[in-house]
């Protein structure tokens, strides 16, 4: 087939639909039959762009779509179609999908002869595209690179081969491949789909998708999505006449073809098919009747929405766990995968702890909570050390593996660009120390969380410092042969130490402490008498600009606090909080007034009661420095009006103070 036929009548496949779309009969479908979004899927041919000519296959590109279009009033006259060659445009998107006005995209890429579909890499600063080789009339895939003022080094892949063409790139999210549709020899029918990986310094060699996508017809124009859907057109396989879309989710075992069905196909030609993240808008090409020109393109609202295909496409991966020393299969070690959702983990994983740093800034410090606290069970290694698990496209993952005798390996792991499951090799690396757990608890045997754990090593004479977790247990590895002073240190309690020794111990590889603080009246955050009528200034919860949440252990001086009025039951409160001067006055005050209650309910969270707790906010009103509104300071300066102020309203007995010397 002549190649100016090929980009004339080959039709465009791109983007995502899910396993919503079922597989279709040759026959349409009464709207009876069609499920409830189908029907409410609004189609509009977007005329204002569209020509007497060719416009189809668009891509999305920044904030707008770049198509093929032989619209060109001047200039060379195609043979085969009777049109000028296809060169590339642009359309800004406007609201609800509607296209402004069509410009040429680039003067660099539209050349002579003709340019067809193209894709671009995430950072949409690299492009692929088709064009007519000028030697031969075959079809070839080019590169080109953005620059300050166009697109520049413009040059021919690698794999490109005169005798066959090679056209209508799709790239991978992740830019490990490259799918194309190509008629080279060894092919299943007319035209084939390929693709090509990248090896890192070039492109593989092509390799074909094989029957389950390919048949005795064309199959041309991929699109792949980010959830390893391959969008594709074809008419080969059974549908609604003409070229269909297709899709395939090429990370499920079972590979089925699914015809995307009506409204989008119909007897003639379609292709062409875009969707935005968010399932609800895109565009499409189609040559049925009713049209402005030969192909068209066409935008749909979809009013309910369209489910996201990556929300249900499994992919089956084989996680082997090794040994770092031997390289030899670990069998019996615990595997768990924890999804993420949003910003965390489907399971809390980690304790949270906030010290002051040798500048007297607060970081935050997590630690895994111990493995009998985690709920979710664990699959267990075979033999050669593996364990198969089901994972979710377009997902990230946090796997953790533990073993007796080896140390507790945390792994981030993302599916996403993946276009089916892999193996992942894991190593964990034996335990070479004695593996310390100890427990910290008051007089009453009740956990101590957030205790600093001082481990001073007698052999290099260097001090480590831990923290304990929410049950008020703390890890750490012990050298082998060295003698260790342990010091647990907690404020509002007396400090406590023990001596151990790992010289000469032989067998087990583990050992456990149990530490025990009495409660004392010494208090390294509130070094003042408290009475009635002292005020308190909370400096360091270090509310956010805009935000008025507390995270757990994210204060350490309302843990102070909430401990002083556990111990003294007759201390009641008013907490009063301050806002910086950025923002209105009135947003500012409901600010202040949700930081007060915040605050509050950070300490009835601890166990204090609601009645002995007062609040007030005072918004902008109180500004301690000159950071004005209208003023610019830094984020320290603003961040040193965001305070929360302690009025002490009835105490029994004053409370003394002394600073601790060590």
């Amino acid at each position: 087939m002549p190649i100016a036929t090929l980009y004339a009548r080959w039709k465009y496949a791109i983007f995502f639909l899910g396993v919503l779309f079922p597989i279709v009969a040759v026959q349409a479908q009464t709207d009876e039959d069609m499920e409830a979004w189908r029907r409410s899927i609004v189609v509009m041919n977007l005329a204002h762009i569209n020509s007497d000519k060719d416009d189809y296959s668009p891509a999305f590109f920044e904030d707008g779509i770049v198509y093929p279009s032989s619209r060109r009033k001047n200039g060379p006259i195609d043979k085969v179609t009777g049109d000028t060659y296809h060169d590339l445009y642009f359309a800004p998107i406007l609201s609800k999908g509607i296209l402004a006005k069509t410009t040429a995209f680039s003067l660099e890429l539209n050349s002579a002869l003709s340019e067809g579909p193209l894709t671009f890499d995430v950072s949409q600063k690299t492009v692929y595209f088709s064009r007519n080789d000028t030697d031969n009339g075959s079809v070839k895939i080019f590169e080109a690179k953005k620059g300050n003022l166009d697109w520049e080094e413009v040059k021919e892949l690698s794999f490109n081969n005169g005798q066959f063409s090679y056209m209508h790139p799709s790239l991978s999210p992740a830019k490990e491949r490259l799918y194309f549709a190509s008629d080279m020899t060894g092919g299943f029918g007319a035209t084939d789909i390929y693709y090509v990986e990248w090896t890192g310094s070039t492109w593989s060699r092509p390799v074909n998708l094989g029957p389950e996508v390919n048949t005795v017809g064309k199959e041309a124009f991929p699109f792949l999505h980010e959830s390893g859907v391959l969008f594709f057109a074809s008419d080969g396989h059974a549908g609604y006449g003409n070229y269909d879309i297709f899709m395939i989710n090429l990370g499920d075992a079972q590979e089925r073809i699914v015809n995307l069905g009506s409204p989008f196909n119909s007897p003639n030609d379609d292709f062409g098919f875009i969707l935005s993240k968010e399932g609800n808008s895109g565009y499409f090409s189609s040559n049925r009747p009713g049209g402005v020109g030969k192909d068209d393109i066409y935008g749909f609202q979809a009013l309910q929405g369209i489910p996201i295909i990556n929300e249900s496409f499994l992919q089956l991966y084989t996680l082997q766990v090794m040994d770092a020393n031997s390289n030899t299969p670990v069998p019996l070690a615990n595997v768990r995968v924890f999804e993420k959702n949003g910003e965390n983990w489907e399971e809390e994983l980690y304790d949270y702890n906030y010290i002051k740093d040798k500048n007297g800034k607060f970081i935050q410090q997590k630690q895994l909570k111990r493995e009998e606290s985690i709920q979710k069970t664990a699959h267990l290694t075979d033999r050669r050390g593996e364990v198969i698990q089901e994972l979710q496209a377009e997902k990230e993952y946090l796997v953790l593996i533990t073993k007796a005798g080896y140390q507790t390996k945390e792994l981030l792991y993302s599916s996403k660009g993946k276009l089916e499951g892999e193996r992942v090799t894991i190593t964990l690396n034996p335990i070479t120390c004695f593996d310390l757990q100890g427990t910290v608890k008051n007089g009453a045997s009740k956990p101590l969380a957030n205790t600093n754990v001082t481990i001073r090593n007698a052999c290099d004479n260097k001090d480590y410092q831990v923290f304990t977790n929410s049950e008020g247990v703390f890890f750490y590895c012990l050298e082998i042969g060295c003698d260790f002073l342990i010091v647990a240190d907690k404020t509002g309690y007396e400090l406590v130490e023990t001596q151990l020794s790992t010289r000469g111990i032989r067998g087990t590889r583990s050992m456990t402490v149990d530490l025990v603080l009495k409660e004392g009246i010494e208090n390294e955050v509130f070094n003042v008498p408290i009475k009635t009528g002292t005020v308190l200034v909370l400096e360091n919860i270090y509310y956010s600009f805009d935000a008025f949440s507390i995270q757990e252990g994210a204060a350490k001086e309302l843990d102070a606090l909430a401990s002083m009025m556990q111990q003294y039951p007759s201390m009641e409160v008013e907490l009063v909080a301050h806002t910086d001067a950025r923002g209105t006055t009135i947003y500012n005050l409901e600010l202040s007034q949700k930081r007060a209650q915040s605050a509050k309910q950070y300490l009835v969270d601890k166990g204090i009661a609601h009645q002995r707790i007062q609040t007030f906010g005072f918004g902008e009103s109180k500004i301690r420095n000159h950071c004005l509104e209208g003023v610019n300071c830094d984020e320290e300066e603003h961040g040193f009006n965001r305070r929360t102020e302690v009025k002490v309203t009835k105490i029994d007995a004053p409370i003394e103070f002394q600073q601790r010397n060590r």
